[in-house]
């Protein structure tokens, strides 16, 4: 459009985007690869060809943020001739396990989004209105169903707008396309992920894309599909058994070589007892790349997605002769599950439960040497303990590190809310593992007010703590905001997630999600990409989160510290982050400590401190300690 009419352009997105102003020093100061500088760039290229550009950040589902960005279109460039609505999310998942938030926040920005701007210009003759469909309306896609109806809505639209009133509305039920959009990013991503190799040539060339958009706006047609291969072949092939066939065979071909490791798991690994279950664990071990699978072990906390599922139960009806759907899978996600429904024991009570090697409240962390003494870690206010990785890899390996984690995170389990009921709780699950001392306590945050708690506990039975380490724990009423409504809570969580990696998290990026638990659910997922939690992390619902939060926010307030008899290594950040942090947290702790307490100032803040490169220097400082009292 610049190129042949240099066209005057109103671009939106919910993103914020630096202003025109600003564009040559963000250029000058960010590097080569930002997101951002990347779009400036090839706006600057749009400029040279002639045209001219507005860039507002606006929802397409918010009638008055896109209203107001028409509205300074208009009043910079006069009438809109026309329109394209390309918004989308992409969708993901199986079915049976998709939350209705998920499936809405796909459907919004094409179905929601398309009704907006038909009221906006529903006064305005335009010479076209044109929605960037899918294929995938058409062919549909594994785990894909509320991102195929989005755009089946499109189409549906698109006909009923062409004969009502006669504009030039077309829906193009888009294939791929090569380098740019949707398709080639997540095509990008799952190479990254799988560390496989991306084949950039499928799809559409974007030079073949300009030319097909030409010829549709010219075709007056209300829907256009655009196909790379030959559509009644593609149809023909879209049945259950070639489709596995194939998509089996392009996993084989891309399968990354190297094996991995088990993940670390909440539960122990069991290997197979007969044959059946070495059957199933082998082609589970083949088509997810690690090395040993339990039978008690959860497909999709080991990586697994609805595709896999689809081929695992595929393979399973050709190898055993058996009748299984994917809901089979999905509703018994383990080995033994699958093998006690296949074929049902007598004694199934014996064998449809893991055996508990430790507690549920205790994850092991690093393996580790049985030669050492372990480490165990309570978890700070949000009850996971993923928050210490980073710390744990700066340990030496033969150190084995435990986390006590917070797993009550379904609404029937009631809370505990008193810091002496989580000790107590904590060091029975702990002498699972060490039944009596001398024990290493460390913890961060509001997890060194447990291990305080646990310590004083352990002393009282008699028991010698060697080690209490406390990562900048605040002392009951340090904190300078009492964290108390979901708002709150969640500005807490998003302002933390992106104090970890700025770089990656853009705030302004996670406003435009809508609500706090909209927010809070996206910035955990772009954590995830981020490698910032673990893959294997299970993403809960903000209502979870947030009471377990709320929870330990109420524990750590109500809770009045004794008289330590013992010494207290302390690890206090040098950067204060004013809205939430003491300055000298440290202080509500000296006087508790009767045998002294030693301060160790860290780079970084409250949650940065945590993160490489600061945290390594708690690290050293931890070995050390540990070898003198191993």
């Amino acid at each position: 459009m610049a190129k042949a009419v240099q066209a005057k352009l109103l671009l939106t997105g919910r993103s914020q985007f630096p202003p025109r102003d600003e564009w040559e020093k963000w250029l000058a100061t960010r590097g080569e690869r930002d997101a951002t500088s990347i779009k400036i760039r090839k706006l600057l290229d749009i400029e040279a060809l002639g045209a001219e550009v507005l860039v507002v950040s606006a929802d397409v589902i918010n009638p008055e943020q896109m209203q107001a960005a028409i509205t300074q279109s208009r009043e910079r460039f006069g009438s809109i001739n026309g329109v394209i609505h390309a918004a989308g999310v992409p969708g993901g998942g199986a079915l049976a396990r998709k939350t209705r938030e998920r499936a809405e926040s796909i459907l919004e920005p094409k179905v929601k989004g398309t009704v907006v701007l038909d009221a906006i210009f529903k006064d305005v003759r335009l010479d076209f209105f044109v929605l960037c469909s899918s294929i995938n309306s058409m062919m549909g896609v594994f785990g894909q169903i509320d991102y195929c109806e989005a755009n089946a809505f499109m189409d549906a639209f698109a006909q009923y707008k062409s004969a009502k009133d006669g504009t030039l509305t077309v829906a193009i039920n888009w294939d791929g396309w090569q380098k740019v959009g949707m398709a080639a990013e997540a095509a990008k991503q799952r190479a990254e992920t799988m560390s496989i190799t991306h084949d950039h040539n499928l799809g559409l060339l974007p030079t073949e894309g300009i030319e097909v958009f030409d010829r549709i706006l010219g075709s007056g047609l209300p829907q256009v599909l655009v196909s790379t291969r030959d559509l009644l072949s593609r149809l023909e092939q879209d049945n259950m058994s070639t489709f596995l066939s194939s998509l089996k065979e392009t996993e084989q071909e891309h399968l990354p070589k190297q094996v991995h490791p088990r993940p670390q798991l909440s539960n122990a690994y069991v290997a197979p007892r007969n044959e059946l279950e070495r059957q199933i664990a082998e082609s589970w071990e083949k088509l997810l790349v690690i090395e040993h699978v339990g039978i008690y072990d959860d497909l999709f906390d080991l990586g697994g997605d609805s595709l896999l599922a689809v081929q695992l139960i595929a393979g399973l009806k050709e190898n055993l002769q058996m009748g299984l759907s994917v809901n089979s899978l999905l509703d018994n996600p383990t080995i033994a599950g699958l093998v006690e429904l296949i074929a049902p024991t007598s004694s199934s009570s014996a064998s449809d439960k893991p055996p508990t090697e430790f507690p549920s409240s205790l994850v092991k962390i690093q393996v580790g040497s049985n030669n050492k003494q372990p480490l165990f870690l309570v978890h700070p206010v949000g009850g996971q303990v993923y928050f210490y990785r980073d710390l744990v890899s700066c340990l030496e390996s033969e150190r084995p590190v435990y986390g006590f984690q917070s797993l009550d995170l379904d609404e029937k389990t009631e809370l505990l809310t008193k810091v002496e009921e989580m000790a107590a709780k904590y060091i029975k699950a702990m002498r699972v593992i060490q039944s009596n001392g001398a024990y290493f306590i460390g913890s961060a945050s509001f997890g060194g007010t447990i291990a305080f708690e646990m310590a004083q506990q352990l002393h009282a039975e008699g028991e010698k703590v060697a080690v209490l380490a406390m990562i900048d724990t605040p002392g009951s009423g340090q904190m300078g905001v009492k964290l108390e409504d979901e708002t709150a809570i969640a500005t807490y969580i998003l302002d933390s997630l992106f104090e970890l990696d700025k770089k990656f998290l853009s705030l302004n990026s996670i406003r435009q999600q809508g609500n706090a638990e909209e927010q809070v659910i996206y910035a955990l997922e772009q954590a995830k990409i981020a490698n910032l939690v673990p893959n294997d992390f299970q993403i809960p619902t903000t209502r979870q989160i947030i009471r377990v939060f709320k929870a330990n926010m109420e524990a750590m307030w109500n809770y009045t510290p004794r008289i330590y008899p013992g010494k207290i290594i302390f690890f206090r950040a040098q950067d204060r982050r004013e809205k939430y942090d003491p300055v000298h947290p440290e202080y509500a702790w000296m006087e508790l400590a009767a045998s002294g307490i030693e301060i160790h100032p860290v780079s970084g803040n409250h949650i940065t401190m945590n993160a490489l490169p600061h945290v390594q220097i708690i690290a050293e400082k931890l070995k050390v300690c540990l070898e003198q009292n191993n």
